[in-house]
């Protein structure tokens, strides 16, 4: 049985490594490399805002004209120089810091 199925949230999200279209052919896929392919987000409850938008481009160093916040922005490389990204660690210390991981972990 699922729970909580029904809960109204309110998603942001960056897709990683969409390519579109993945058919499969004769001669296999139509991509050289088999990169995965991810969506990952933060999710808020029905009444919860995230305050501090402004403290958190300054923290990243974003520029001015990015409208949005997308995972390069935060960390490139292979899964290794990923985990050692300071822009990374920033951001997620950041949602800790704002309660958005631990309110959403009691869905």
């Amino acid at each position: 049985m699922l729970r909580n199925w029904d809960i109204p949230i309110r998603l942001y999200h960056d897709e990683t490594n969409n390519i579109r279209r993945l058919p499969l052919g004769e001669l296999g896929l139509n991509v050289p490399d088999n990169k995965t392919f991810v969506i990952g987000g933060v999710a808020l409850l029905p009444n919860a805002e995230i305050a501090g938008w402004q403290q958190l481009r300054k923290l990243l160093q974003m520029q001015p004209s990015a409208v949005e916040i997308k995972f390069k922005h935060l960390a490139t490389g292979s899964y290794e120089e990923l985990l050692g990204s300071r822009k990374l660690a920033l951001f997620l210390q950041w949602l800790l810091d704002q309660n958005l991981m631990t309110g959403s972990a009691s869905i």
